[in-house]
């Protein structure tokens, strides 16, 4: 117990001194301020300034949640005083010159996010303008203002917040305000203006949000909520933590049942969601038999892509990590990356193996998959050298779990859409959202992919063992990782080719686990990151809702 409380120890301070690190390094907010104009019906101009430094990236966003009625218009965006572009469209994957000098308010699952491209490396005065609608709310017994301007974890870390609120008449001192999130920060009235400071760096387990009371039709909004103030203000406080000047700490030993069990559920909620989201189109499992027989040609032209994804879709694999661990076994196929033994610096009797990733405009080039080239590098910024550890990958991918996930749907949309084009899956709208439906062309298809995984799971049996050439084994050990089974297919082939391995550019079976195994670390550490932003989300999610 003492040596695994020692090690859980070392490994928290390792983490600290890591994000310390990576925070020097990172793109830097020193200030942000918010200026908030609200018109007699109830709509906010807002004018956002942002004093920063970008060393990295291609854009800079800031994100709003559950905004229920309210929508954000008119944005327009200036660098310095030039005036950005704004365009209807954005795509998270776009590099830095296609996203230089355009703006955009970017829907999300759960929001709406305005982002910027970075025209430039180096210091910038941001000038955001933009508009809410439905910014007031009208509840049974008052108006409200209840807005979250910084969430969690926003983009970066910021030295210093701003915020004032005001209207074409003076708001007097017996409007009642309060600030939730931010430790020791202030929110009050003052000269005919409510204001809101952070008083200091407000980090990513901070928040900054306000809730402002004022009698009813103090402003012509249509945004209407059947709800009373002191039920709205109860769940608010019950959510969050209250700094109005004063310091107040929840009480956490009554509500801590109910806390992890909104935790379990809401989390539960995320997983669920992003599941139903990722069946994309519908299988008729009518069609697709239990038993398939052995189909002895490779599917799909070895296209790993597209054989992971219609695995998925009918269930012939399950693991996100299998594409991961089968992109890296390709890559040394392609002579793209290199996996080297390493000395341990503080023990020498342990090797550690690293993923040598090459040069970037090599692998810019080669990588044909807009996929592929995203996860090139984002595993390069994790290395940050070229050298890449499991470690420090797995870090990367905790937190920035959201890159990685919209790196999934980035994978799983082209290959939809491929299959769409390729006439294996159609379409039809229902009221406002596409579905889709595979066709029996398509179910053949998955019936040979089936086929062929049973086909490597009884290879054994194959009498014509020894007309097998090594491109050949390769491909089958990849595709293999595809289904999750390389573990059993390393075991038979061990048996059945001992030295051809070696004739391999995978060199050694050690190479092969050591693919799997940081795959499935790379998938446990998203999920980590994901499980934790659930919690944090969850204590704050009914005080964002208006």
């Amino acid at each position: 117990m003492k040596k695994t409380l020692k090690i859980s120890l070392l490994f928290l301070f390792s983490l600290i001194i890591l994000g310390l690190s990576k925070s020097v390094q990172a793109n830097s907010i020193k200030s942000i301020n918010m200026d908030i104009f609200i018109n007699k019906d109830g709509t906010a101009n807002i004018t956002e300034t942002w004093d920063c430094k970008i060393t990295k990236g291609s854009e800079c966003y800031h994100p709003y949640y559950n905004l229920g009625n309210s929508t954000l218009k008119n944005l327009t965006v200036t660098d310095n005083g030039k005036k950005y572009a704004t365009i209807s469209n954005w795509d998270l994957v776009d590099d830095l010159s296609t996203k230089s000098e355009k703006c955009c308010i970017n829907n999300i699952s759960n929001g709406e996010e305005i982002c910027w491209g970075v025209t430039s490396y180096g210091s910038h005065e941001y000038v955001l303008k933009y508009d809410i609608e439905n910014f007031v709310s009208e509840i049974n017994d008052a108006q409200i203002i209840y807005w979250t301007f910084i969430p969690y974890e926003f983009s970066h870390i910021i030295g210093n917040v701003e915020i004032k609120i005001y209207s074409d008449f003076s708001i007097g001192n017996t409007i009642d305000v309060w600030g939730y999130g931010k430790y020791g920060g202030l929110t009050y009235v003052d000269d005919g203006s409510i204001y809101m400071k952070s008083d200091g760096k407000v980090k990513a387990s901070e928040y900054m949000t306000i809730l402002a009371k004022f009698p009813s039709n103090t402003f012509n909004t249509t945004n209407i909520i059947d709800e009373n103030f002191k039920s709205y203000l109860k769940k608010a406080e019950k959510r969050s933590q209250r700094y109005d000047g004063k310091i107040r700490n929840m009480q956490l030993i009554i509500t801590i049942v109910i806390i992890v069990l909104g935790i379990i559920l809401f989390y539960k909620w995320i997983v669920w969601s992003y599941t139903e989201d990722r069946k994309r189109f519908k299988v008729d499992k009518k069609v697709f038999p239990k038993k398939v027989k052995q189909f002895k040609e490779i599917p799909c032209s070895g296209d790993i892509f597209k054989i992971y994804y219609i695995a998925q879709q009918y269930r012939i694999a399950r693991k996100d990590s299998n594409i991961i661990g089968a992109i890296i076994l390709k890559w040394v196929k392609d002579g793209i990356i290199k996996i080297e033994k390493r000395v341990n610096e503080i023990d020498a009797k342990i090797d550690n193996n690293v993923i040598i990733l090459g040069n970037k405009d090599d692998a810019r080039t080669r990588l044909t998959y807009a996929s592929e080239r995203i996860l090139y590098f984002n595993m390069y910024e994790a290395s940050k050298d070229g050298a890449l550890e499991i470690k420090d990958f797995e870090l990367w991918c905790k937190q920035f779990n959201s890159r990685m996930i919209n790196w999934f749907e980035v994978v799983e949309n082209a290959e939809r859409d491929k299959l769409f084009k390729e006439g294996l899956v159609t379409s039809h709208v229902v009221g406002v959202r596409t579905k889709y439906r595979a066709t029996q062309a398509l179910n053949d298809e998955a019936k040979k992919i089936a086929g062929f995984k049973k086909f490597l799971l009884e290879h054994t049996l194959i009498n014509d063992r020894e007309k097998m050439r090594v491109e050949l084994f390769e491909q089958y050990l990849i595709i293999a990782q595809v289904f999750g089974i390389s573990e059993k297919i390393q075991k038979q082939f061990k048996e059945l080719y001992p030295n051809m391995i070696e004739e391999s550019s995978f060199n050694s079976y050690n190479n092969l686990i050591y693919a799997n195994n940081c795959a499935k670390r790379v998938v446990r550490s998203i999920k980590n990151g994901v499980k934790s932003a659930a919690r944090r989300r969850a204590l704050n999610d009914k005080s964002r809702r208006r």
